[in-house]
Order: structure tokens, then C-alpha cells, then sequence
């Protein structure tokens, strides 16, 4: 052959090459045009090789993409003209005249497809990815999404609906993250979670399913943002989002109120049983003991040596909002929502404190009721009946804890009433 492939000593131009003459008599016309060709597309890689290197996050992962369609572009070539020009290999003239007028077209049309894959990339507003990382010893998929710098003027700014889309996919991948730390086994061998495992009879979990689930979504999350990000599409990444979330949701939603209604009904039924055993410790007299002796024991007896066995109603108050908050749950969220996966409940409380919350509600509204401070009857009952009632305190109770957002904020109410009341006495003067 003519021609022979002679590979660049370069270490930072791997694979690249050059066609020379290999015998002292002149190319062909076919020749010398393939040589041409592909030492002009060396030129301008080499000219792109000259631009300085990007300093943004997002412009070094653009380098990273173009130096990758680079390499592949450049092997594809080397490979089509070391076939061509294999030593030892036998051709009739007008058969290899047209063979490198085929190389020299399919290198020319690589070389444009190259160059508008490369400025496609250059001009997106956005680059994607997505790295496994350890969180709290163990792992989790992290989608990086790079945001054209909003200071360069020149660099393609993003439109309404990508800005729109990005912002949720950004919320659906937290609700993701959310989930799967909801998910994952306590490391305490004394969790709630095992106990509850234990107590059904199940095996210990040890976090696979709920790392998998979050892998198998985060991965089709990433490919939404690719194809409404990464490739200006964001009206149809928005209806993949959508999709994406409905799917999770239809998933992951009746594992997640489940697990949520264990851990309130254990904490319930924990406030319950506390509850009527310090009713029972109470009747017995024991927590009167020092009642009415002078000393420090006093401060529990709150004025009254039988103050305990007159208000032991009010444990079966606390054990009727303890199964009320259980209902009121179930009740109030028949069907999650997406975001309700990652909270169930939208003030962001944890079940232990929202029994704790409800029992202390039930307890005032108890007691503006033993005092009188509150008079109501329902159906022709008054409601402080449940001073000698169990029946009537534990209906109370459970009503106190199917309400208990109406309940705070009445009882509010009556706290700004009664302080509106005190403020306005105070200010009066006194008549002699």
C-alpha cells in the first residue's frame, strides 16, 4: 500500500495518527485526498485541544463529555484506516480508488456528526449524572444535576419549564433520599423497627429491599432529568416525572403508612398501658404516700391528700386519646400523597412526641372541665361526667384524640380568653 498508518507519540493524544507515504512513488489522486482529509480533521481536534479547560462544575463534566465523544470518534477512524491499510493486503487499483473515496466520505461524515453532538452538548443549560456514596454506613444513589452559570452571559440560560422541571426533580430525588433513611434497619438491636419484626414473627431486615427500591427509582429519576434536561425536552421530562412519581408512590405508599401506623399504634399502646397502671398504682394510695406530712412529697399531691384517687379518671382520659390519635391517623390519611411518603403527617412530628402532644391536651382539656372553666354537654350529657364515669372519660378522651388539631386550637382560644380576662381585671382598679 502507499499509505502506512503512523500512531502519534503523544501521551495526551491517545489513538491519534497519521497517513505518510510508504513508497517513494506518488499518491493517487484517492490518496492524497484520504491523507488530506484526515490530517485537516486532525487539526481541528488539535485546535479544540487548545481551548482552556472549563473551571465550572458544569463546564469541567461538558469537557469530560466532548473529550469522551472525542476518543470514541478518533478510534472509530483509526480502526476504518488501519483495516484499509493493512500490510500484506491485495486490491485491484480501481476497487481501492473507490474504497478510500468511501473512507474519505464515512471519515468526513463521523467528523459532522461528531461536531454537532459537541456543540449540542456546549450549549444544554444542563448536564446530569449520578454517583453511589456511602450515608451513615451504608450507600445511596446521588443525582447531580450541573446548572449553567447564571453570571455568564454568553452561556445558554435555561427556559421556564427546565428551571420548573429541575426544581422537582430535585424534590422527588429528596423524597427518595427520605424514604430510604425511613427504610433502612436501626444498627440497635432494641429498635422499634426489630421489635415490631419480632413480635410478627418476621426476620430481621437488613436493608437490601429498601436500598434496591431506591436504586431502581433513582436510576429512572436520572434518566427523566437526561431526557428533560439534557436534552431540552422538558414539557415531556414533566409527564415522565409525573409518571415516575405515581409509580413510586403506588410502591412504596402502603409500605410506608403501614410502618407509620406500627410505630404511632406502639407508642399508643404504650402511653394505654402506662396509663392504667399508674391508674391502678394510684387507687392503691401509693402515689399519696407523704400526703399531708409537710415535706417534699407535698409537691404531688397538689394541695389534696386524695388528689390522686379523685382524678384517676383522667388516665382512662389519656388512654382514650391514645386510641383516638391511632384512629385519627388511619382516618385522616386514607390515600398518601408522594410527599407524604417521605412525612406522613405535615407539622413534621414524630409519633412518640404527637401521643405525648395529644395526652397533654386531653389533660387541660380535662381539667378546664373539672373546674368549670369550660362547661359543655353533648346530646343533653354534661362532659363532666367522666369525673365519676370510666365509659364517659374514655369516649371523651378518644374524641379529644380524633380532634386533637381542633382541639389545640380551641383550646388556644380559651387560653387567649382567659388571659384576655385576667389582663383586663388587673387593669381595673381596686375599690376600697
Amino acid at each position: 500500500m502507499p499509505l502506512e498508518l503512523k500512531p502519534l507519540d503523544d501521551p495526551g493524544k491517545p489513538g491519534w495518527f497519521e497517513l505518510r507515504a510508504a513508497a517513494p512513488a506518488p499518491l493517487t489522486p484517492e490518496e492524497a485526498t484520504y491523507q488530506q482529509t484526515v490530517a485537516e480533521i486532525f487539526q481541528q481536534l488539535d485546535r479544540e485541544l487548545a481551548i482552556p479547560a472549563s473551571t465550572s462544575d458544569l463546564g469541567k463534566l461538558k469537557d469530560a463529555f466532548i473529550a469522551g465523544k472525542r476518543k470514541d470518534y478518533v478510534e472509530n477512524l483509526g480502526q476504518a484506516a488501519a483495516t484499509a491499510l493493512a500490510p500484506g493486503r491485495t486490491i485491484s487499483a480501481p476497487e481501492w480508488g473507490e474504497e478510500l473515496r468511501t473512507l474519505t466520505t464515512q471519515a468526513i461524515l463521523r467528523f459532522g456528526r461528531y461536531l454537532e453532538s459537541t456543540d449540542l452538548i456546549r450549549r444544554r443549560a444542563f448536564e446530569t449524572s449520578s454517583e453511589e456514596i456511602p450515608d451513615d454506613g451504608a450507600k445511596r444513589i446521588e443525582i447531580k444535576i450541573y446548572v449553567v452559570d447564571a453570571q455568564d452571559e454568553s452561556a445558554p440560560q435555561p427556559s421556564e419549564a427546565a428551571t420548573k422541571l429541575f426544581t422537582r426533580i430535585g424534590e422527588t430525588a429528596s423524597v427518595f433520599d427520605t424514604v430510604l433513611q425511613q427504610m433502612r434497619p436501626s444498627r440497635s438491636k432494641f429498635s422499634l423497627r426489630r421489635i415490631i419484626a419480632y413480635l410478627r414473627g418476621l426476620p430481621p431486615d437488613d436493608g437490601s429491599f429498601a436500598y434496591a427500591m431506591h436504586k431502581e427509582f433513582t436510576k429512572k429519576l436520572l434518566g427523566v432529568a437526561e431526557m428533560g434536561l439534557r436534552g431540552a425536552r422538558p414539557a415531556l421530562g414533566m409527564v415522565a416525572l409525573e409518571d415516575l412519581k405515581e409509580q413510586y408512590r403506588r410502591r412504596i405508599a402502603p409500605l410506608a403508612k403501614n410502618a407509620y401506623m406500627e410505630k404511632l399504634g406502639f407508642w399508643c399502646f404504650l402511653l394505654a398501658v402506662t396509663a392504667l397502671a399508674l391508674r391502678h398504682v394510684a387507687l392503691t394510695g401509693v402515689l399519696s404516700y407523704g400526703c399531708g406530712q409537710g415535706d417534699y412529697k407535698e409537691i404531688f399531691c397538689f394541695g389534696a391528700e386524695d388528689f390522686w384517687k379523685t382524678h384517676h379518671t383522667f388516665f382512662f382520659l389519656i388512654v382514650g386519646s391514645a386510641f383516638g390519635a391511632w384512629t385519627s391517623f388511619a382516618m385522616r390519611n386514607v390515600e398518601f400523597t408522594f410527599l407524604q411518603l417521605a412525612a406522613p403527617e405535615a407539622d413534621l412530628v414524630e409519633p412518640k412526641l404527637r401521643v405525648v402532644f395529644v395526652a397533654a391536651i386531653t389533660v387541660i382539656l380535662g381539667l378546664l372541665i373539672w373546674t368549670r372553666l369550660v362547661n359543655a354537654s353533648v346530646a343533653g350529657m354534661q362532659l363532666d361526667a367522666f369525673r365519676t364515669s370510666g365509659s364517659v372519660a374514655l369516649l371523651l378522651g378518644t374524641f379529644c384524640g380524633l380532634s386533637e388539631r381542633a382541639l389545640s386550637s380551641a383550646l388556644k382560644n380559651n387560653a387567649d380568653t382567659i388571659a384576655a380576662g385576667v389582663a383586663e381585671t388587673q387593669g381595673k382598679p381596686r375599690t376600697p
